[in-house]
């Protein structure tokens, strides 16, 4: 019996050493795509939005150049973001800063 005891006890140990080493790791796994560009900071130009975190984002720019930092930018399927700019001749710099390439 008294062995029963001791290699459950090892077992459990190596079961909750192995969990945490493991656990540091998950932090490094990307988090899932968000829906549509989020994280938006106006750098330059006259930009509003509609629907940021929806799945219906609208860039509405109010100047005739722009420039627009993004945490991240990823369209997902079903997912739609337009740009609406003042004329043809319209300049918008989308920049993505954040971590995820």
């Amino acid at each position: 019996m008294r062995n029963i005891t001791s290699s459950f006890r090892r077992y459990l140990v190596l079961q909750v050493l192995i969990l945490a080493s493991l656990f540091p790791g998950l932090a490094l796994f990307p988090t899932p795509l968000r829906a549509n560009p989020a994280g938006a900071s106006v750098v330059h130009g006259n930009v509003a939005f509609n629907g940021l975190g929806t799945s219906q984002l609208n860039v509405m720019q109010g100047s005739q150049s722009a420039i627009i930092n993004w945490q991240s930018f990823s369209i997902q399927s079903g997912e739609t973001t337009n740009f609406v700019q003042p004329n043809q001749n319209s300049i918008a710099l989308n920049r993505v800063v954040g971590a995820d390439p």
